[in-house]
């Protein structure tokens, strides 16, 4: 069930990133191109802590691009937690937290 819940979770946080980026029809075909997916589909069904990872990178990735955009370091630091968050529930997130070392 908790897998599955962040199957339901990462496709929110695609939605919610890509539609303060785009539109909100740009994030509802994001959260569905996501969430349909078979990988994801699989994953949500078993014990498994990609979603996970992959819901904590998404937040860290909208944290990052939004707040750099606004200038708000509120958002930047919490970019930093989740990208922490994201290496906490599986090393191979390595590239979330050194990724935005490129960007910046």
């Amino acid at each position: 069930m908790l897998h599955w819940l962040f199957g339901l979770l990462g496709a929110a946080a695609v939605f919610g990133v890509a539609r303060r980026l785009w539109s909100r029809a740009v994030g509802l075909m994001a959260a569905a191109l996501f969430y349909c997916t078979p990988f994801v589909q699989d994953l949500s069904q078993t014990a498994r802590i990609d979603l996970a990872t992959a819901f904590f990178a998404t937040l860290a990735f909208g944290a990052l691009v939004i707040g750099s955009e606004e200038d708000n370091r509120s958002l930047v630091w919490l970019s930093a937690l989740c990208a922490g968050a994201a290496l906490a529930t599986k090393w191979t997130a390595i590239p979330v937290v050194l990724l935005p070392l490129v960007y910046y």
